[in-house]
């Protein structure tokens, strides 16, 4: 399931995406760093988009657990202008209409 996040929460879509990217390289980096390291730590927003995986079967064969950027999606919700929200009602209307 892909997650919608409001563009007025996440800022422009570039940063964003390198901004999660990075997080998530930073907490596989710590996962194997150096003991006593505290945890990266990001926005909750950032965070809640890094999910970390744990591998299956038997426990002998594991590898260690890995971290994957859930899908998610930007959405512009910039309010819209009286002209446009007006256009927009006309145009409805008119497809409704038919």
């Amino acid at each position: 399931m892909t997650i919608q996040i409001p563009l007025s929460q996440s800022g422009p879509a570039p940063a964003f995406a390198a901004a999660v990217a990075a997080h998530c390289a930073a907490l596989a980096a710590h996962r194997t760093g150096k003991a006593g390291v505290p945890v990266p730590v990001a926005s909750p927003l950032i965070d809640s988009l890094v999910l970390r995986v744990s591998d299956t079967g038997p426990v002998a064969t594991r590898k260690p657990d890995s971290f994957q950027v859930r899908p998610y999606e930007i959405f512009d919700d910039t309010p819209k202008s009286p002209e446009v929200d007006q256009a927009l009602s006309v145009l409805r209307e008119t497809l409704n209409a038919h």
